[in-house]
């Protein structure tokens, strides 16, 4: 896979790797209780440690290609709809007030460079944020375009 940083990917392997089924178990319940939203949901622009920078999807065509790659594409996709199971909780019920921004800013990502009209990323931005984008991400495509 051709990106900016050849490295991105293998630290996402590496950590999902090592905690991707306890992710499964916490999204099935509807409740995050442990660190893993930044290569989980991966965004880039909020926050200024480590994990942000270290997992950042930097752009439209990255998110493209994380998407299709097999195994992210696929797991992204498996977290997302694993969300619409829980229509009667808000987001910030099961993420708490920082990931839901998290959240909003990676589902408006993914659902930008999803090829399907419909998708689940864009469902769980109707059902969580009233079909609104992430301002954040926006605002983030938007000076890589140079706008």
């Amino acid at each position: 896979m051709k990106t900016k940083n050849k490295h991105l990917f293998d630290d996402f392997i590496q950590a999902q790797d090592a905690i991707y089924s306890q992710v499964i178990e916490e999204l099935t319940q509807g409740q995050k209780r442990m660190h893993w939203m930044w290569f989980i949901f991966p965004v880039k622009g909020l926050g200024c440690s480590t994990m942000p920078r270290r997992f950042a999807v930097e752009s439209l065509e990255q998110a493209k290609e994380y998407l299709q790659h097999d195994v992210f594409g696929g797991r992204l996709i498996e977290c997302a709809e694993l969300l619409l199971l829980h229509p009667d909780k808000s987001a910030l019920a099961i993420f708490g007030s920082i990931d839901t921004l998290k959240l909003h800013s990676s589902l408006t990502l993914f659902t930008l460079a999803s090829s399907n009209k419909k998708c689940v990323f864009d469902e769980l931005l109707d059902q969580y944020y009233r079909g609104h984008y992430g301002i954040n991400s926006i605002r983030m495509l938007k000076q890589l375009s140079g706008q």
